[in-house]
This record gives C-alpha cells, sequence and structure tokens, in this order.
C-alpha cells in the first residue's frame, strides 16, 4: 500500500490558474508560461554549432505550441545532425 501525503503549505486550493513546467494551465487550456517565451524570443541568433543545439533544445519544450515546428527547424537541425568532421561549416544563408 503506498503512502500518500498532501503538504497544506505546498497547496493552492481553489485557484483558477496554476504554473506547472513552464506551462499555465487554466480551465480553458494549457500555454507556456510568458516570461519563458519572453526569454525564448530575447535569445540571440546562435552563431556556433553549440548555440544551435542549444537553441533547439530550448524551443523543443514548446514545439506543440509550433505550427509547423518541424518544418520551420528543419534547417536548423540539418547543420545541427552534421558529422563531426563536417560540424565546422555552421554559417547562416540566406533561408
Amino acid at each position: 500500500k503506498a503512502i500518500f501525503q498532501i503538504n497544506p503549505d505546498k497547496c493552492c486550493i481553489p485557484v483558477q490558474e496554476i504554473d506547472f513546467l513552464s506551462h499555465t494551465i487554466n480551465e480553458q487550456c494549457i500555454k507556456p508560461n510568458g516570461d519563458k517565451i519572453k526569454a525564448i524570443v530575447d535569445l540571440p541568433a546562435p552563431t556556433t554549432l553549440k548555440e544551435a543545439n542549444e537553441f533547439l533544445g530550448k524551443i523543443n519544450w514548446y514545439r506543440k505550441f509550433i505550427p509547423n515546428f518541424a518544418r520551420i527547424a528543419a534547417p536548423l537541425h540539418k547543420v545541427t545532425n552534421k558529422t563531426k568532421h563536417h560540424r565546422h561549416e555552421f554559417g547562416w544563408g540566406p533561408d
């Protein structure tokens, strides 16, 4: 038998909206947390392979809220998935 305890100091009952795992949840919807979205929007464009991988990792968390995410992120995935010998080729083009 599992023992389940609730800490009243950590409970917020009743509430209309909560923030959980960088998402804001209410009775109508689940949406990205505004502070996290602002932080992502304010990120500078990646200039290195490492920065591109970090950027993809950050935005991937919210992929379900970005229509056509796979198509949009495909150019970054294309350059970040290169073999070790070709990773120095990272750079921005007209696309």
